[in-house]
């Protein structure tokens, strides 16, 4: 659990950057006058257009592609790898970029549930999450 605090840590500070960087952006185009028009309109536009833009990114295309990348290519992410925990397959190999993928999509059916899904990798014997058993993963502890 640390480890995806930490983790949701780390991207809402990617995320709060990526905003900072979308208000300087509209900031600058009324301070210097880049737009034809009116100030307030052209602000309202960039914030439209960048608005949104900013939403899809911080909140889909950033942690798809953090925990995907990230799972897929090392089986853990930087949290994971602060608590030196690791994501390998059933069968212990090391998982891959799809398999990463689809353990971050199935994910909403361990946290929608009150958060039952995650809660029950605590139980042994298997000690594992909901989304752990759909896509064929483990999470072990590595020295």
């Amino acid at each position: 659990m640390l480890a995806g605090l930490f983790d949701t840590l780390l991207l809402l500070t990617i995320s709060a950057a990526l905003l900072w960087e979308v208000s300087l952006v509209v900031s600058l185009v009324g301070s210097y006058g880049w737009a034809a028009s009116e100030s307030q309109e052209t602000e309202m536009l960039l914030w439209t257009i960048l608005g949104p833009l900013w939403l899809v990114v911080s909140t889909l295309l950033l942690p798809i592609l953090y925990y995907t990348l990230t799972e897929g290519a090392f089986g853990r992410t930087l949290g994971k790898a602060l608590f030196r925990i690791r994501v390998v397959a059933d069968d212990g190999r090391p998982i891959s970029y799809g398999r990463a993928f689809a353990r971050l999509i199935t994910l909403p059916y361990a946290v929608l549930p009150a958060g039952l899904g995650l809660l029950w990798a605590a139980l042994p014997p298997a000690k594992r999450a909901w989304h752990d058993y759909i896509s064929a993963t483990h999470v072990i502890i590595t020295e």
